[in-house]
């Protein structure tokens, strides 16, 4: 499965439907997902689908990097990230996302407690998960923002 967003369509996606967030079909949740573990991204995304978003993966932090400043990157709304993976770890990851997309929210998932980054709409899922508590997380990031997601 090829994981570059860059000028092509989200990886997956649901195009006629509402997303959790209240966003409408033409204004769609992009979920940026990092995680080094293939199937995970691939259920995660799946779910992320399932609940009316858009999800373009990376699989790891320095990928994701890539995809962030690229000049034709979309405009994320949530970064989800797994804690522990090579290279670039979660939280350094979410610094870095924090400072291209200001306003975006941020989800940590790892199957240990990690130390969450101490930055605004930043949030912690324990994996392993279901889709109820991803969009629990995703609900909240969205909306402990200024009301508008994205940098």
């Amino acid at each position: 499965m090829n994981t570059n967003a860059r000028n092509s369509p989200p990886l997956f996606s649901a195009a006629d439907s509402v997303s959790p967030g209240g966003k409408s079909p033409d204004k769609p949740v992009h979920v940026l997902v990092v995680d080094d573990e293939v199937a995970i991204r691939q259920v995660i995304c799946a779910m992320l689908v399932s609940l009316g978003h858009r999800a373009y993966t990376a699989q790891d932090g320095v990928e994701a990097m890539r995809l962030i400043s690229a000049a034709d990157s979309p405009k994320y709304d949530i970064l989800l990230t797994d804690f522990r993976m090579p290279g670039l770890l979660g939280d350094e990851l979410a610094r870095r996302f924090r400072e291209a997309f200001p306003k975006a929210g941020i989800i940590v998932m790892s199957g240990e407690s990690p130390q969450i980054p101490a930055l605004p709409r930043c949030e912690f899922l324990s994996k392993p998960f279901h889709a109820g508590a991803l969009e629990a997380r995703v609900r909240a990031v969205l909306h402990n923002g200024s009301g508008e997601a994205g940098g």
